[in-house]
């Protein structure tokens, strides 16, 4: 991304033209020193990041009881895929598209989708996993629409 997109990206994200919007530019410096904020903590190394939320985050659990070779394969390729994800899911769903499920479908489909394309786990155990998982966080529906999608994925997509 060249730094003038990153900058306008970061500006609309953060609503940064708004919150210091001012005729008189009084807000300028405040601007300046909050976007340069932003940029130093997105140039943070991702694996740092995942550390630190697992750390303050997920503090009941020891790090050595979580997966963070998953973690990092899986959590580093979430934009890599995102356009993908939504267009694979939208082929397979008739009566709504990705972005109206829940953010629970959401997630799920996003995690299985890239365990499934990067670490290549069988389509038996990714599905049945997510199934568990569907049926242990979200709505009654959801295991029977997280199996027949992802099963259609699945078959119908070559890797």
């Amino acid at each position: 991304m060249y730094a003038f997109q990153a900058e306008n990206v970061i500006s609309d994200i953060f609503f940064a033209n708004d919150i210091y919007a001012s005729d008189q530019e009084v807000y300028t410096q405040e601007k300046t020193a909050f976007m340069h904020q932003i940029t130093q903590y997105l140039e943070q190394d991702i694996h740092e990041v995942f550390r630190y939320i697992m750390k303050y985050f997920f503090d009941q659990r020891k790090e050595e009881n979580i997966d963070m070779d998953y973690i990092f394969t899986v959590g580093t390729k979430l934009e890599q895929y995102r356009e993908e994800i939504t267009k694979m899911v939208n082929t397979y769903t008739d009566s709504f598209s990705y972005g109206k499920m829940s953010l629970m479908n959401q997630a799920l489909f996003a995690l299985g989708y890239i365990e499934w394309k990067e670490i290549k786990t069988e389509k038996e155990i990714l599905i049945n996993e997510m199934i568990e998982l569907a049926k242990r966080y979200d709505e009654a529906g959801s295991p029977k629409l997280i199996n027949a999608v992802m099963h259609k994925i699945i078959t119908n997509k070559k890797t």
